[in-house]
């Protein structure tokens, strides 16, 4: 998820997936992009997958404007039928003919089309939301399509592996990329209540937050009152060296830097008597 240059790096690009259950050591990082669904069809796992996204039904299409059909027979209605059928059909052979082996749509899939995507082969994806719709095809390189129509080389998406997996009750599905160039990247956090997942889900945000300060400066401070205590160190041998009264205000305004590293001892449950001294001998 991050890019060869740090200072481009996005936190958008690590998403975290809280599933409750199991234990905090069951949390895996998957390079890829998850969501918690299944499929829509009975295939629940393709390797080296060629996917078409649509921005729409994968349905039989329809006209924008409203018309009428006079049927004055059953042979005539059963034509008109079985033409409709055969229209859905053609559509979804040519996209199974352009090598695409997985369908990815925001929007429903009618019994009959299903029915023809899993005749040749491929796998049925609904992704309801517009912003893990976007994620995804980051995450595999693809572009969406208004119509159902075999995509272009530019427009197909490619990934190593899509599997549906159960964790604990939920079921995940999983846009595996073995390389190391992969744009996004997904933690998977397991825990026990939700109090625990939420207190993961910030310590995993806290850290990609910093990752992403470093990448602009990567210039650090030492911390647990280091500073402090150099500065602290500083002021009073810059005290000892100054004559006249001055001296005073400087060591005084030195003593303030004790304020923090003692309170940091204090709330570790350390004996802050002990603690600075220790600390001050070290920094000397």
């Amino acid at each position: 998820a991050a890019d060869k240059n740090p200072r481009n790096f996005s936190v958008d690009n690590v998403r975290t997936m809280k599933i409750r259950g199991g234990a905090l050591e069951d949390s895996e990082f998957i390079r890829g992009f998850c969501i918690q669904r299944g499929t829509e069809g009975l295939i629940k796992e393709v390797k080296n997958a060629k996917i078409a996204v649509y921005n729409c039904a994968v349905d039989a299409s329809a006209t924008e404007t409203k018309g009428n059909v006079l049927l004055e027979s059953a042979d005539e209605l059963l034509n008109f039928s079985k033409s409709e059928e055969e229209r859905l059909e053609k559509s979804v052979k040519a996209v199974a003919d352009s090598g695409i082996t997985v369908i990815v749509s925001n929007s429903n899939y009618s019994d009959l089309a299903l029915h023809f995507v899993e005749r040749y082969g491929m796998m049925a994806i609904k992704v309801a939301s517009k912003f893990e719709m976007k994620r995804m095809c980051l995450a595999v390189g693809a572009k969406q399509l208004v119509k159902l129509e075999p995509p272009s080389a530019e427009d197909t998406g490619n990934c190593d592996e899509i599997k549906v997996r159960e964790l604990g009750e939920t079921k995940v599905l999983s846009f595996i990329q073995d390389s190391d160039d992969s744009k996004l990247s997904t933690i998977v956090v397991r825990g026990a209540t939700e109090q625990m997942l939420d207190d993961v889900e910030r310590a995993i945000d806290d850290g990609i937050n910093t990752y992403k300060a470093l990448g602009r400066d990567p210039n650090l401070l030492a911390g647990a009152g280091a500073v402090d205590i150099e500065l602290y160190n500083g002021l009073n041998k810059y005290a000892d060296e100054t004559p006249g009264i001055d001296q005073y205000s400087i060591r005084c305004f030195g003593n303030a830097f004790e304020v923090g590293p003692r309170t940091l001892a204090e709330v570790a449950g350390h004996n802050s008597t002990e603690v600075l001294p220790n600390l001050v001998a070290k920094n000397a």
